[in-house]
């Protein structure tokens, strides 16, 4: 068979969709004319169609040195830079079209994209204008300008006047999810995805505006419609990753992209999830290696260098995500506890980092009040600050967390069958597990805590009659108490002033835990985990001066720490 019919037959099977036969035939006619510019442009747009857009830049220049200007290897060029990431090389490649051809109007439109992408809005500005003035009906240039001036009149005006296209409704909605406006956000995108023209890109943005609203099933069918729009949608497959946890998807999204950080790192987490713990070590790493500027990056590979007991090098990976957001209480949480799992083998070295790390952050209560414990140095402000930043930390996991921890308080409250009646006071009161075990109706719940995100959730339980922000010392001070009973369940194990509390009780019946301390320890001792260990004897003194007759105590596995039991005691003092 001929060159030409060759070439024609190989055209025939890429305008039918056969990319593989078509590539087949190309490469067999590139044998013998190795320098054919159509065949290499070809052979680029093939790449460009599997997504391999690194492959299609190296066909389409190689074309353009047998042909310097053949403007459609030129524009497919440039269409594949921009696929790259290459912005700069992509607008003089653009600029090269402009300059065979100033008149074509989707050249002017791609490089006003391209200089949008850089952050030159004058730019972009200047080729979106100079597209509508060769083609004042050029919908996609109007779009993108009104889109770049943040002009919603424009855009509401343009989806009016073509009610056939997704495109104005596409930006609407991109533009109130950026203002948070997801009720808005979602009008307009219900509308698009109902276009005709709707491409991948459309049912993306419904995938994170439904995901936004919580709608998982909307969100999982949009990232699904995505993908079977454009099967190499990288972030498709990752989204659906995510929420199907397959780990085919996260390959193929890898093999796409090698150098996608998004997708390494959420592979990771399915990893992790799934107990391979070695293999998202090296997922992580990867990412970490990618977006060494993304926080949470360092933070979770931190957490599998934990969980082996690498944990200086994860003390390193949560100091540089601390110090890229010290507002973060999760990446303060994890250096806070990998300190003292560290104190456990090496506390020297231990002290010395918690000393560095109070030092750079020296208003975080974390930080203070680590090295507080490592030195048995009690400060009730710091312990104060503490608890309430621990506790908004801890608020959406708490629940789990506990039942994880093997927290055994509650079952033993039942155990005894201590009645719970009248109006019960729960200082410490947290997410309301108390309340959601006891609430009755021969009882009604007050709950005080420290931390409002503890609260929001003990509210949702609807087992609380009134619940109250405050610090529980200031609280008992500032109230004419009339309760039957009063809890404090794993609370007292974050203060240091248990004879204060049990005063101002004023002999209201007391139902509270501690953990207990060593046999050398007298009286109390702030232990290196950050929390106050007592003896039970001085406990039972306290009670006893502050005019407790009847004191009943019982020793009990209080929950798990790192796989050990930790020992406490319950008391009922009326």
């Amino acid at each position: 068979m001929s060159y030409d019919l060759l070439f024609q037959k190989a055209n025939q099977l890429y305008g039918e969709g056969a990319l593989n036969q078509a590539e087949q035939i190309y490469r067999t006619i590139l044998e013998t004319a190795p320098e054919n510019p159509d065949v290499l442009n070809m052979l680029g747009l093939i790449a460009e169609n599997k997504g391999l857009s690194k492959e299609a830049v190296d066909f389409f220049y190689k074309a353009l040195k047998a042909a310097p200007n053949h403007l459609p290897i030129c524009f497919n060029l440039a269409v594949s830079l921009v696929s790259c990431g290459h912005l700069r090389e992509a607008a003089d490649a653009y600029q090269k079209v402009l300059t065979i051809n100033p008149a074509l109007k989707e050249a002017h439109n791609n490089l006003g994209g391209v200089y949008e992408k850089l952050g030159d809005t004058t730019k972009a500005t200047a080729e979106y204008t100079k597209a509508l003035e060769i083609d004042k009906h050029y919908l996609e240039a109007a779009v993108n300008l009104a889109a770049l001036k943040q002009d919603n009149a424009e855009l509401q005006r343009l989806a009016q006047n073509n009610p056939q296209t997704s495109l104005p409704l596409y930006y609407l909605a991109l533009a109130e999810t950026k203002k948070q406006n997801l009720e808005a956000a979602r009008r307009y995108i219900d509308d698009a995805v109902l276009k005709n023209d709707a491409e991948a890109e459309v049912f993306l943005l419904a995938g994170e505006i439904f995901t936004q609203a919580k709608d998982d099933v909307a969100a999982t069918a949009a990232f699904r419609r995505a993908l079977k729009l454009n099967p190499k949608s990288v972030p498709a497959l990752i989204n659906l990753g995510v929420r199907e946890n397959d780990e085919n998807l996260f390959k193929q999204a890898l093999d796409l992209e090698p150098d996608n950080a998004e997708a390494h790192a959420d592979y990771a987490n399915l990893l992790y999830k799934q107990k391979r713990t070695l293999e998202a070590l090296e997922e992580y790493r990867k990412a970490v290696i990618l977006r060494p500027d993304l926080p949470e990056l360092s933070n979770n590979l931190g957490l599998v260098l934990k969980d082996i007991g690498e944990y200086e090098q994860a003390l390193d990976l949560f100091l540089d995500a601390f110090m890229k957001d010290k507002d973060s209480a999760d990446f303060a949480v994890n250096m806070s506890e990998t300190l003292t799992l560290l104190h456990q083998q090496a506390p020297e070295r231990a002290l010395k980092i918690a000393e560095l790390w109070a030092d750079a952050a020296p208003e975080n209560p974390f930080a203070m009040h680590t090295l507080n414990a490592f030195c048995g140095t009690v400060s009730a402000d710091v312990d104060k600050k503490y608890a309430a930043a621990l506790f908004d930390a801890f608020a959406s996991s708490y629940d789990k967390t506990m039942q994880d921890i093997k927290y055994a308080v509650m079952h033993k409250i039942k155990e005894l069958n201590i009645p719970l009646c009248g109006n019960v006071l729960d200082l410490g009161c947290g997410t309301g597990l108390a309340g959601k075990i006891f609430h009755n109706e021969a009882n009604t719940f007050t709950g005080v805590d420290i931390s409002q995100n503890m609260l929001d959730n003990a509210h949702l339980s609807g087992a609380y009659q009134y619940l109250y922000k405050h610090d529980l010392t200031e609280y008992l001070r500032g109230n004419d108490l009339k309760y039957d009973i009063a809890l404090a369940l794993d609370v007292v194990v974050y203060m240091d002033n248990l004879e204060e509390i049990a005063k101002l009780l004023k002999q209201t019946p007391f139902l509270f835990t501690i953990e207990n301390a060593d046999k050398d320890v007298s009286s109390l001792v702030l232990a290196a985990n950050g929390r106050y260990r007592y003896n039970p004897f001085y406990v039972a003194e306290i009670l006893r001066t502050a005019g407790y007759r009847k004191i009943k105590k019982h020793e009990l596995t209080l929950r798990q720490e790192n796989g050990n039991d930790v020992i406490g005691t319950l008391f009922f003092a009326e």
